[in-house]
């Protein structure tokens, strides 16, 4: 209530101007002489936040082989390829990178200190290829003024906008206040692996006798509420194991805006930490059930062809008082649960003929580019840099 008024006060907003300008003034001063600077055609500096696209983009650069300059920008800990420099955010050897690499490629909003130089070249992946809680534009009112201004800025100076959908690319056009090319294809990575190296993935988180998983990723709250996170762990693994037999385990990814504030979480051998694990789609790839609320891990669950619950305690609170959704919830194939007694009848009472002929409808009803996205990009980046 007390940060609703603040929002709503007259002098909030040239506030949030003072402050977002202050805090981003070391940035601006180094990107002043930086930008002086030569371009380098042929550095890629590739940014984001889940450790996605770089992982396959760089995957696709190397395969082409062309001698590119490689620099992710990441803070998590991840075993990188050989092939790239890892340079971490806000740093000034951060602002250097950016400001003299030809090409940009990103999947979240730049800040608005970022002047992007003639002569660069800028993709915007975006996170999701489809989301439950509205963005952008469409969620302008839970947007704060300077971030608005960083968004606007930061569309005027994308010159491709990847879409890996036909739903993404009309929500692009609709809340991004982008109007430039789009690339439409898919990356990929979260269609069904049958190949997936299911051991090598649980020696790595640590896990031993288990025999099925389920995976819980839910979002973060605005007001940074953790009352939500309160699946009762223990009584979903004794049922199922009742059940479905065999011994099960959760693995939990929070998302990255709470992994340093899990304090509430207990983990334990059959409640697994998994936040830090790249990449999402393996844990996915490897898991039974998928639990999540207002993620987008709900729509890479579909494309992954596996069963997913959502449990969200709060969503009359949440749909009324954060972004709003896209989706109506009793229209998604997956059943919701507000309660741990909801959540566990769901799982146990489970229809998979009837879940996968919705599953398969709404997939169809998103329509997903079937190019692929990746090949797209390292073309444009070839004629670009002219190798």
């Amino acid at each position: 209530m007390i940060k609703e008024r603040i929002r709503s006060s007259i002098l909030y907003k040239p506030l949030s101007y003072i402050r977002a300008d202050f805090n981003e003034f070391p940035m601006r001063f180094a990107a002043f002489f930086f930008r002086k600077l030569p371009i380098k055609k042929g550095k890629i500096v590739i940014e984001n936040a889940n450790l996605r696209e770089p992982k396959i983009l760089t995957d696709a650069l190397i395969q082409n082989d062309s001698g590119y300059d490689i620099v992710w920008i990441v803070s998590q800990n991840y075993k990188y390829p050989k092939e790239v420099r890892v340079v971490r955010p806000k740093s000034l050897q951060y602002v250097y990178e950016l400001s003299t690499a030809g090409i940009w490629i990103d999947n979240s909003r730049k800040e608005y200190w970022v002047k992007k130089r003639k002569g660069q070249l800028y993709i915007q992946t975006w996170h999701s290829p489809v989301c439950i809680k509205k963005v952008e534009n469409d969620a302008i009112n839970g947007l704060s003024p300077s971030y608005i201004r960083a968004a606007k800025r930061d569309s005027r100076n994308i010159n491709y906008f990847v879409a890996e959908s036909k739903w993404r690319e009309k929500n692009i056009y609709d809340a991004f206040w982008y109007k430039g090319p789009i690339i439409r294809g898919e990356f990929k990575d979260f269609l069904l692996d049958v190949n997936i190296n299911r051991e090598k993935i649980l020696k790595d988180l640590a896990i031993q006798n288990i025999d099925h998983i389920i995976l819980y990723v839910p979002t973060f709250r605005r007001f940074e509420n953790m009352d939500c996170y309160n699946i009762d762990y223990e009584m979903l693994l004794a049922s199922l194991s009742q059940k479905y037999g065999g011994n099960w385990c959760v693995i939990v990814r929070l998302h990255p805006s709470i992994a340093n504030k899990d304090s509430f979480m207990m983990y334990s051998q059959k409640i697994i930490n998994g936040t830090a694990y790249q990449p999402l789609s393996d844990l996915i790839n490897i898991a039974d059930f998928i639990i999540t609320d207002y993620s987008g891990c709900l729509f890479h669950g579909y494309r992954a062809q596996k069963p997913v619950f959502i449990y969200a305690s709060d969503i009359d609170t949440y749909l009324n008082s954060e972004r709003g959704s896209y989706f109506n919830f009793d229209q998604l194939p997956s059943p919701v649960a507000r309660t741990n007694s909801e959540l566990l009848t769901n799982i146990l009472n489970f229809d998979k003929k009837k879940y996968e002929e919705e599953r398969k409808t709404f997939i169809n009803n998103i329509g997903y580019f079937e190019s692929d996205a990746a090949q797209q990009i390292v073309e444009i980046i070839y004629k670009y840099v002219g190798y």
